[in-house]
């Protein structure tokens, strides 16, 4: 039936989907922009903590970049105390920033940043699979 077919050209379309999201998540580090990503994404996070201790959570692969972000720590002047620990819910790539005193956690994991950018992803992936000139939906 029509309902099947489409039910299963849309199965198809999220397993596509799916397998670039992944492959990008598998191929962020290997980018040489990597590392001005992993220091925005701890810097965003101490932007929002109110306290004066935060503690940044970083991948075992990803405490290399420890001297570089501490480079741009120093560089935009906070004045709190921060640590770098590593921490598995961060695998992925990116960092969460913990505001120590409030115990707020400001995750910006490269898996939750693609979890809320996931829509927006999906509609970019869905449009380049359309061929040129095609009209409608379907």
């Amino acid at each position: 039936s029509s309902t099947s077919l489409k039910k299963q050209k849309l199965e198809g379309v999220e397993s596509f989907i799916q397998k670039v999201i992944d492959d990008a998540v598998n191929c962020i580090r290997k980018e040489s922009r990597y590392g001005d990503f992993l220091n925005s994404c701890v810097l965003s996070g101490l932007d929002n903590v109110k306290g004066n201790r935060a503690t940044i959570l970083l991948s075992d692969e990803d405490l290399r970049y420890s001297g570089s972000i501490n480079d741009a720590i120093n560089r935009k002047g906070y004045t709190l105390v921060t640590c770098i620990s590593t921490d598995d819910r961060v695998k992925s790539g990116g960092a969460m920033v913990i505001d120590d005193e409030a115990e707020v956690i400001y995750n910006n994991t490269v898996e939750r940043i693609v979890y809320r950018k996931k829509e927006e992803i999906r509609r970019v992936i869905v449009r380049s699979l359309k061929e040129p000139g095609e009209c409608g939906e379907g």
